[in-house]
Parts: structure tokens; C-alpha cells; sequence
């Protein structure tokens, strides 16, 4: 069996894969519509700048780091396990990264403010092996990447969108 610190290599490996990709083909600042801002990341090597399982830890922790509330639900009950946040950046927006694993697999959230956008729908993309799941709402944006299937992507999707 994979411990931690092997598996915890491999998805920061994954990540910068795909991070890079995203950079590389650039992430709309909508991506459900298109537009030109491409996610501009930080340091690849810390996929979590606090760690934490209970969202009443990391979700205050982005209070005064982002200009907005990102919302950190608890999905543990549905297989996704929140693993902690970080701060990165979606072309020059500061955007809030919010982790989740879902068996060995992990899911970066990140979050952005909208500027009068109007809500669009989730949108599913593909690129080299990540699958991209991407929406406004809320005055926010959203980008779910991970490499998990396509269907625990839209599924995640799915219970963010969901009303409490």
C-alpha cells in the first residue's frame, strides 16, 4: 500500500501536471463562457497551507486572505473528505484552493470572485487525463480539477451546487 508521504508526492506530482496544463492552455476567468485570465499558481509544492478536516478550521482561515467567504462544506457523508485550503491565484484574482481527497484521489477547488457575471452551469472539460469542472454562482467562480472520474467530478460538482 501507498503511504502518506509517496501519495502525497504523487499528487502534488498530478497537480503540477495539471496546474501547468491549465497554465499552459489557460483557464477562462469564466470558463463556462471563455474569457483569456489563465490560473497563475504559486509555490506547487504546498498543495495545503493549512490542514484541516473540520471546516469551521478552514474556512475562517481564508477570513482577511480573500476578499470573499468561500464556501467550505462538509461532504465527508458523500466520500468526499475535506483535507485543508491554501491561497492561489486565477490570472490576477486571488483565489481561494480548497482540498478535498475522494479515495486516493485529491480535488482542488478553487474559488474566485465574480464581477457581475450571471450563474452558468456546471461545464464539464478534459485535459490529459484531469477533468475540469467549472461554473459561476453566487458572485463567485468555481474550477474543480482533479483526476478522479469524470462522474465523482460532477457528482462534487453537484453537492457544492446543491442548496443547504
Amino acid at each position: 500500500p501507498e503511504n502518506d508521504r509517496a501519495r502525497d508526492a504523487r499528487t502534488g506530482r498530478e497537480r503540477r501536471a495539471a496546474d501547468g496544463d491549465l497554465v499552459d492552455r489557460g483557464l477562462p476567468a469564466d470558463p463556462a463562457r471563455g474569457g483569456g485570465d489563465e490560473v497563475a499558481l504559486g509555490d506547487p509544492r504546498r498543495l495545503i497551507e493549512v490542514a484541516s478536516t473540520d471546516r469551521h478550521e478552514v474556512k475562517p482561515w481564508f477570513q482577511g486572505r480573500v476578499d470573499f467567504s468561500p464556501p467550505v462544506p462538509d461532504l465527508a457523508g458523500d466520500g468526499f473528505n475535506l483535507s485543508g485550503g491554501r491561497l492561489d491565484h486565477v490570472g490576477d484574482r486571488r483565489a481561494a484552493a480548497i482540498v478535498y481527497r475522494i479515495r486516493r484521489h485529491v480535488i482542488n477547488l478553487y474559488v474566485w470572485r465574480a464581477t457581475g457575471e450571471a450563474a452558468t452551469p456546471a461545464t464539464f472539460s478534459g485535459l490529459r487525463g484531469f477533468g475540469v469542472m467549472a461554473w459561476t454562482e453566487g458572485g463567485l467562480h468555481y474550477a474543480a480539477v482533479s483526476d478522479v472520474d469524470r462522474r465523482d467530478l460532477e457528482r462534487f460538482a453537484g453537492l457544492l451546487r446543491a442548496p443547504r
